[in-house]
């Protein structure tokens, strides 16, 4: 290929296979538990007389299992994303197998370190690899229809979900879950993305970490940018997400679960608006404004907020976490080597995650500590309006990203 990017029609033609398993693996990964958790709070305390509390710190436990982030990035570097992504979806499918029928505490929490540590293996870190090794020019709108997938299936396994465990309790659950990754997820990706490639490389990246040592990539102005403001966009994210029917049912009345999958639609919209808009403005513009939008969703779920507002806080915050994912990929692939493109990425997930753990920890505890979800929404709050000023201080990205360039045989 030249070095001119073709266009986005032909771009799509070549590349839809991609978006579409990618759609489904994300869809059915470890994306998924994260959305649906909150609706196991309740079974897991009813069965087992855990805390909400309790629970939510083996889920904070296990997504600091996801240090794993970096090898695995390596790892879909050098063997390519779709053995990765096949071996983590069947790992994430035994593991709720096995919590489908724990019996201790302790079981729980060896569970959520594994599905920490699979989880980058099945979301966005891999899946968006098939999208930004054939995508330039609508880069950003294919990134947001693939990570669609997972609030698609957020929005219709949430409804699935609460009649299965309202039935079969949390051993169904469970079940239902390993089902999905392995009946629908695996066979996907390993259909949809045949003849994968090595990722394309592009002329005029700033930064390469495979010509650098570690400790440079560390100090560079931009990662340490982008791993500031992940961190500080997914401790609310997180936290409102893992206990939000909690939340919100204090608040409304009726089948919260039409509340979580109310969430899941926004953020679907989110992908796609922000994926979108990534292709046509500023992207640090985009990404500050999503992170406004959260911090105006969490103002509207305190106490002194009335119930009738809850549907439009989480609009704001869907905005929110829809957009963290597609910001991060896209920032990665325009600064950074794409044959560094899974460690880059790697490591700012652990960030992120760390992010994340902190946010489930904290907004359980806090209840535990208050009865109210207001302290940890006050921080939530504070914490979104750093992540305003970090965004902010990213450099402006041009419109017209790179030329790239193929290199490299089939992996």
């Amino acid at each position: 290929m030249n070095g001119r990017s073709p266009s986005s029609q032909a771009e799509w033609r070549a590349g839809w296979s991609y978006v579409a398993a990618a759609m489904v693996g994300m869809g059915v990964g470890a994306g998924l538990f994260q959305y649906v958790s909150s609706l196991f709070i309740l079974p897991l305390e009813q069965g087992f007389g855990w805390s909400r509390g309790d629970i939510s710190a083996a889920s904070a436990i296990g997504l600091l299992g996801a240090l794993s982030a970096p090898l695995i990035g390596r790892m879909a570097d050098r063997w390519g994303t779709r053995l990765v992504a096949i071996t983590a979806l069947c790992g994430l499918s035994a593991t709720f197998a096995v919590m489908a029928f724990m019996e201790s505490y302790t079981t729980l929490l060896v569970c959520s370190a594994m599905i920490g540590m699979l989880a980058p293996g099945c979301t966005a870190l891999t899946f968006s690899r098939f999208v930004n090794t054939r995508f330039d020019r609508s880069l950003g709108l294919a990134l947001g229809v693939m990570m669609a997938g997972l609030s698609l299936s957020a929005f219709a396994v949430t409804l699935v979900l609460q009649s299965v465990l309202d039935a079969h309790g949390h051993t169904g659950g469970y079940l239902f879950l390993g089902a999905l990754a392995i009946g629908l997820g695996a066979p996907a990706t390993l259909l949809g993305t045949r003849g994968e490639r090595a990722p394309r490389v592009n002329a005029g990246r700033i930064f390469t970490t495979s010509n650098a040592p570690l400790v440079a990539l560390v100090k560079n102005r931009i990662f340490l940018l982008l791993a500031g403001a992940m961190f500080a966009v997914n401790l609310p994210a997180s936290g409102v997400i893992t206990q939000l029917r909690p939340m919100i049912g204090e608040k409304v009345t009726g089948n919260p679960g039409f509340y979580v999958a109310v969430y899941a639609l926004s953020v679907l919209a989110g992908r796609i608006l922000v994926g979108a808009a990534l292709d046509r403005l500023e992207s640090r513009l985009v990404a500050a404004g999503s992170a406004v939008f959260g911090a105006i969703g969490c103002l509207l779920l305190l106490q002194a907020v009335p119930g009738s507002a809850v549907p439009l806080a989480l609009l704001m915050i869907g905005l929110l976490q829809g957009a963290e994912a597609d910001v991060l990929s896209y920032l990665v692939t325009r600064n950074f080597a794409r044959a560094d493109y899974g460690t880059v990425y790697g490591l700012l997930v652990t960030v992120s995650l760390l992010g994340t753990a902190a946010g489930i920890y904290l907004f359980g505890a806090l209840y535990d500590r208050t009865q109210s979800y207001d302290a940890a929404l006050g921080v939530a709050i504070s914490v979104l309006v750093v992540a305003v000023a970090i965004y902010w201080r990213l450099p402006t990205k041009a419109t017209h990203p790179v030329p790239q360039q193929t290199v490299g045989d089939p992996a």
